[in-house]
């Protein structure tokens, strides 16, 4: 791919990168439009193909042939490497995938059977994370919401691969979370952002639940130099694309002498 720049990129597993079903594109053109219309140059967009849910990421760095992965560095401080073709094995598995993921209508005075981080699902629907607008979306499978994001997530430890807020081995991190744009601090003050992050969490409480189902086909593997992934300065493969270039792939990590 043009944008390619082996020994530049790290990696992330994504879902919906690129195009995006009506439903769900819908449901983030709403959220942005109405951030958008609150907080003026105080928010600053993605665009709708560059929004995406984070599975894992798979950052690292090349060691001779090992790809280390940063998170276990980062995070455990042992330096394991990744094994990108045992993870696209994962990711065939039938108890991995598929699954839904429910985004909106989470009330204010709901009762579920679960919390995101020991909060409640309806605060943590949206929010403003530092400089970034957050939403997020839980997984839910035969009539009752699951641990399938992370099982999915402890599931690729065994490709050497941790995911960033598993800090322990008893971590866990089961929301389906997606960045729809930055917030400029200097441009708005802590009361608009206050009162943008309540509205936002009241219009998603009020918003039809979406179902977005999670496919081996949604996902994608995505090579990047901009954390934010921009279409322009990322590569974005296939599952399948993955397994035909992992080659290629590989090369896209950053390389440290040893």
């Amino acid at each position: 791919m043009s944008s390619a720049k082996p020994g530049k990129m790290d990696l992330t597993l994504v879902a919906y990168y690129g195009e995006k079903p009506p439903m769900i594109a819908n449901l983030i053109q709403g959220v942005i439009s109405k951030l958008s219309k609150l907080l003026g140059d105080g928010f600053i967009p993605y665009t709708l193909q560059q929004v995406h849910g984070t599975i894992i990421g798979l950052e690292g760095f090349r060691a001779g042939e090992r790809i280390i992965n940063a998170n276990y560095v980062a995070k455990r401080n042992e330096f394991r490497a990744q094994n990108l073709n045992a993870a696209l094995e994962i990711l065939k598995s039938e108890s991995m995938l598929p699954f839904d993921v429910i985004i909106g209508g989470f009330s204010d005075d709901g009762q579920y059977s679960f919390t995101s981080r020991d909060v409640a699902p309806y605060l943590r629907s949206f929010s403003i994370q530092g400089s970034y607008a957050v939403a997020m979306g839980w997984p839910y499978v035969n009539g009752k919401y699951s641990k399938s994001i992370d099982r999915l997530r402890r599931a690729l430890n065994s490709a050497n691969i941790l995911h960033k807020y598993h800090d322990s081995v008893e971590s866990e991190d089961n929301d389906f979370f997606f960045v729809l744009g930055n917030i400029v601090k200097e441009n708005v003050d802590q009361t608009r952002l206050q009162e943008a992050q309540g509205c936002l969490r009241s219009f998603l409480a009020t918003h039809e639940p979406v179902k977005v189902p999670i496919t081996r086909n949604c996902l994608r593997l995505v090579a990047y130099v901009d954390e934010k992934l921009p279409l322009k300065t990322s590569c974005s493969y296939t599952l399948d694309e993955a397994e035909e270039t992992i080659d290629e792939i590989r090369r896209l990590y950053r390389e440290i002498l040893v």
